[in-house]
């Protein structure tokens, strides 16, 4: 749900008009009063329901960025059959010896190097 708001936000938005109709309740029914309204308004060039449960297998959208701008197409791509199983080559492996854990050489570092100089200078 979060990746489809995130996409239907990167693709972008568009200005359209929306219409409004006012409506009065009878007994039975309800009857349009003829008074209507219009106002601009954002909507989504692919609404995140698209995303959502819209597309099927094989089937996405492709943004195409051109100097004006950019164009929204649907895609559908063909099915393949299942690729042939091959099975894969045994691998030759070596038994790895024991592991020991070496203690540091606390002669060799160079902390006590550098100890060792100053103390012989």
């Amino acid at each position: 749900p979060e990746s489809a708001e995130y996409f239907s936000q990167v693709i972008g938005t568009t200005k359209t008009t929306k219409y409004t109709e006012r409506k009065k309740k009878g007994i039975l029914s309800e009857h349009d009063t003829g008074d209507a309204s219009a106002r601009e308004v954002d909507e989504f060039i692919i609404h995140p329901n698209k995303f959502k449960s819209q597309l099927g297998v094989g089937e996405g959208v492709m943004v195409i960025p051109h100097e004006y701008g950019s164009r929204t197409v649907s895609l559908k791509f063909k099915m393949f059959d299942d690729m042939a199983e091959e099975p894969m080559p045994e691998a030759e492996k070596e038994v790895a010896g024991p592991l020991s854990i070496l203690e540091p050489n606390l002669e060799q570092s160079p902390q006590n190097k550098k100890r060792r100089m100053n103390e012989s200078a």
